[in-house]
């Protein structure tokens, strides 16, 4: 358990593997507890894995960390790589990009995580819930976004039971909201009943008096797909929410949220899922048409927080504090580039030394001569988002050793 401040100053860690057995929790670490804070961090090349072969235990795995409890913030990071749920027995597996089971706050981040959940149902009702931000949620997740792929797989071999959802941001919500965030990933379900999709919600699961379930200005482009096995009943697959259920008064709101209907072709349902074209999508250049409510107040200070940069006409928006979606390998090169993604204007500083000029350019792919460096030497070129090039804007950076 984790339950002080972890500030990676802009930081990667790269090449992390966890596989472990048997255990409830994991990630970097099991679980981040009321008061714990993760931010401006990077994992690069990530492989998490947990197995459970005990018939009284859930598996929750994500990048960071296999839950994150309420009063627990994650802001600013990155994932890259792949994280893996999976029982030998019939138990539930829950598996995000970021965290397995969010119950806290997530902000400003980006999963580029490939997630799978895997469970042998068994004939049981047993469930897998996979999305590219969280498994599972019942906290806060704002500015944040999911670029690869989320499968849940609910392998029955009795023909009954098995129970799976995916969403490009969250598999199944059981509370809290999600809000100006957008997926470009892919979602995968495959099991025999309680089949659901969604491009940014799988399942949402209100129960309660109190309990509400909330989207908005969110929006989804990647596939929501149906997998091979033939779901006897309860299949639904949509372009925002898969499928929702309200039950003892609890509440949903899902406003302002859209899918691509040219890409996302899936479609069971209507309800709280509004469709748009990719023109229409890319059209507005501002908070104006089927964007005028999009600035939202995020922080809870009076006034929109403006959280969206809109680009042109052809481009569909993107989140202006979110990481950038790249980081590259390290190289060994006379030269090497750096890809300032997604029209994040941004500052180039070049080189490793603090005298080295920081120069305002525009988005694209940077090509950096080796010349007058050292031999045998690493060097880092970073571009940031804001003029004074200080470390905790980075958005982008590679690093190559000369020969």
């Amino acid at each position: 358990d984790y339950a002080s401040t972890l500030d990676g100053n802009g930081h990667t860690i790269r090449n992390l593997f966890v596989n472990r057995t048997n255990i409830s929790w994991t990630g970097l670490f099991a679980r981040v507890k009321s008061g714990g804070t993760i931010s401006n961090l990077t994992l690069y090349g990530t492989s998490v894995t947990s197995t459970n072969a005990v018939n009284h235990l859930s598996t929750l795995a994500g990048a960071f960390a296999g839950r994150l409890n309420s009063g627990a913030k994650i802001s600013g990071v990155a994932a890259y790589g792949n994280v893996t749920a999976r029982a030998s027995v019939s138990r539930p597996t829950i598996a995000g990009g970021l965290v397995g089971h969010n119950a806290g706050d997530i902000s400003g981040s980006h999963s580029n995580i490939t997630v799978n959940a895997i469970t042998p149902a068994d004939g049981l009702q047993i469930y897998a819930f996979a999305g590219g931000i969280a498994g599972e949620n019942s906290g806060d997740i704002t500015t944040s976004y999911f670029t690869a792929n989320a499968s849940a797989n609910a392998i029955d071999n009795n023909s009954s039971g098995g129970e799976a959802r995916s969403g490009g941001i969250v598999g199944k919500l059981t509370g809290g909201s999600i809000e100006a965030s957008y997926s470009t990933g892919t979602t995968d379900s495959n099991g025999i009943n309680n089949v659901s999709g969604g491009g940014i919600v799988g399942y949402m699961y209100i129960d309660g008096n109190n309990a509400t379930g909330e989207l908005a200005a969110v929006y989804a482009t990647g596939q929501v797909k149906k997998g091979s096995l033939n779901p006897k009943d309860n299949e639904y697959f949509n372009g925002v929410l898969g499928r929702a259920d309200i039950w003892n008064g609890g509440s949903i709101a899902v406003t302002d949220s859209y899918y691509d209907k040219d890409k996302i072709k899936q479609v069971t349902a209507r309800t709280y899922n509004v469709e748009k074209s990719t023109a229409e999508l890319q059209s507005p250049t501002g908070y104006s048409g089927i964007y005028a409510y999009w600035n939202l107040n995020l922080d809870g200070v009076t006034g929109g927080d403006d959280p969206w940069d809109f680009g042109t006409a052809n481009e569909y928006p993107i989140l202006r504090d979110a990481p950038v979606g790249f980081f590259a390998n390290e190289v060994k090169a006379a030269s090497a580039d750096l890809n300032i993604a997604n029209r994040h204007g941004a500052w180039w500083y070049q080189g490793s030394q603090a005298s080295a000029t920081c120069n305002s350019v525009a988005a694209g792919t940077y090509t950096a001569s080796l010349s007058q460096l050292s031999s045998g030497t690493a060097y880092t070129y970073t571009a940031y988002s804001k003029a004074g090039c200080n470390s905790v804007d980075k958005i982008a950076a590679t690093t190559f050793t000369t020969q």
